[in-house]
């Protein structure tokens, strides 16, 4: 995971705010290291800079970068997800890599307003079921390195709380303080 200096400070730049801004800081916290960020509008700019090292790593999207990774004009070093990517299985997450218990994932959720009848959630929760399994959306998720589940809502809300109380231990363990 660590390329380049021996010091204990490394310079590492990520990309854009919110997860990644978060992975980060996590990085830190997880990985005993004193970082730096430095925000970017957007990967491309930052992967210019990756590339003609102004910048030594950033956190991306499978989407961003794959075809640069496949010409061996980036090196990936590893995914940030608990289980190894589909896009690119022979590499190692970062807990793999000796971060160990390191996971961070993007994720999106399907959602409706509160008082949406449960007849119309389930209809909902059915016809999205049914459209991870079409082949046109199983070769997207591949393409963009996403995982597509489709639970039921519960199962959603179960996860949803999981990764809250997650993230609020991770962000208080780490001082991280809102900007």
């Amino acid at each position: 995971m660590h390329q380049g200096s021996n010091s204990r400070r490394d310079t590492r730049r990520t990309r854009a705010r919110s997860v990644f801004h978060n992975l980060f800081k996590t990085q830190r916290y997880f990985g005993n290291r004193e970082l730096s960020r430095s925000p970017y509008k957007g990967a491309a700019p930052a992967i210019t800079d990756l590339m003609g090292r102004q910048i030594q790593v950033m956190f991306t999207t499978v989407a961003s970068c794959a075809s640069l990774v496949e010409a061996g004009q980036l090196r990936a070093i590893g995914v940030t997800s608990a289980e190894r990517s589909a896009s690119f299985p022979q590499l190692p997450t970062v807990s793999e890599a000796g971060v160990s218990g390191y996971a961070a994932e993007s994720w999106y959720g399907l959602y409706a307003p509160a008082n949406t009848p449960p007849e119309i959630i389930d209809r909902l929760n059915k016809s999205a079921a049914k459209a991870v399994q079409a082949e046109a959306f199983k070769r997207l998720s591949v393409n963009e390195g996403l995982v597509m589940v489709a639970q039921p809502p519960a199962e959603l809300d179960r996860y949803f709380a999981g990764e809250e109380a997650r993230w609020r231990k991770v962000i208080k363990d780490a001082g991280i303080k809102a900007e």
